[in-house]
């Protein structure tokens, strides 16, 4: 009788052919179990490694901005913006009216609330010891002298601000400053006050971060001259062609023919190459 421990010994004689073949069958099994159990974790694991690789791609087009080419000058995210009066950019304020144009009080309501677009320092941005960090096209240019005689920097003015000044500029020119304009009718000078409002939006949104430098381009300001990560107008035309609604090539937009008409008197021997 066998010990406690011991598996009783049998004979293969004893076995039947159907017995034998199960016994093959099992220890062909158990020698392949471990190489396979090694061919499973791998598999496995290079599953794994592409569902992270694919969970990272997602995220980084979904989460991380597109950049493209860097700007000449901060990276700022990005959001979406509904279009309206305020557009999500500074207080909520009226930034146009239709009668701005033709009320000197409007006017110049509308000009207060612009300011409110502007930081403390109108755009100017001073070189610190962080402007390092940056692409920037030229070194900074001097605006000593701002506050005070003795007021010694330098540093750049960020576009968006400086294209913001620009439009407020033609702005408060327009209206019943013009006679062209005082005599038009409200229909249009309450189109004109709404495209002043869609180029304030469009600035903003744009969010222009070029860091203005001294270029030596203009003297009496910085701007000219200056590098702008922008779309390819090039390539945005041949699209814009390529999906054309109708052929308007012959007409003009605006049509300000008869506004040129009416001033064509207006123009004098300095200008008048001007007027045509």
């Amino acid at each position: 009788m066998p010990g406690k421990w011991e598996k009783p010994f049998r004979d293969e004689s004893d076995l039947s052919s159907e017995d034998l073949s199960l016994t093959d069958e099992t220890l062909r099994v158990r020698r392949a179990g471990p190489r396979r159990q090694v061919w499973r974790l791998l598999g496995e694991a290079a599953l794994a490694v592409g569902i992270i690789i694919l969970g990272g791609i997602v995220i980084h087009d979904r989460v991380l901005p597109r950049t493209g080419l860097l700007p000449y000058g901060p990276v700022i995210p990005q959001k979406v913006v509904t279009f309206g009066n305020t557009a999500g950019f500074g207080p909520d304020l009226v930034y146009a009216h239709r009668q701005m144009l033709l009320n000197a009080t409007r006017m110049q309501e509308v000009h207060e609330n612009w300011q409110q677009l502007y930081p403390i320092s109108r755009g100017y941005f001073v070189a610190d010891e962080n402007s390092a960090e940056y692409k920037v096209q030229f070194p900074p240019a001097d605006i000593s002298g701002v506050l005070s005689p003795d007021d010694k920097r330098s540093g750049w003015v960020l576009s968006v601000f400086h294209q913001i000044h620009c439009l407020s500029i033609i702005t408060t020119r327009l209206g019943i400053s013009r006679k062209e304009f005082a005599d038009w009718d409200p229909f249009k000078l309450g189109h004109t006050a709404h495209c002043i409002e869609y180029l304030r939006q469009s600035i903003l949104c744009s969010g222009d971060t070029n860091l203005e430098g001294e270029s030596g381009s203009w003297s009496e300001s910085i701007g000219w001259g200056q590098n702008h990560v922008c779309r390819d107008y090039d390539a945005l035309m041949r699209l814009a062609n390529e999906k054309a609604a109708w052929d308007l090539s012959h007409e003009r937009e605006p049509d300000h023919s008869k506004l040129f008409e009416s001033n064509m008197d207006d123009c004098d021997s300095e200008i008048g190459e001007y007027c045509h």
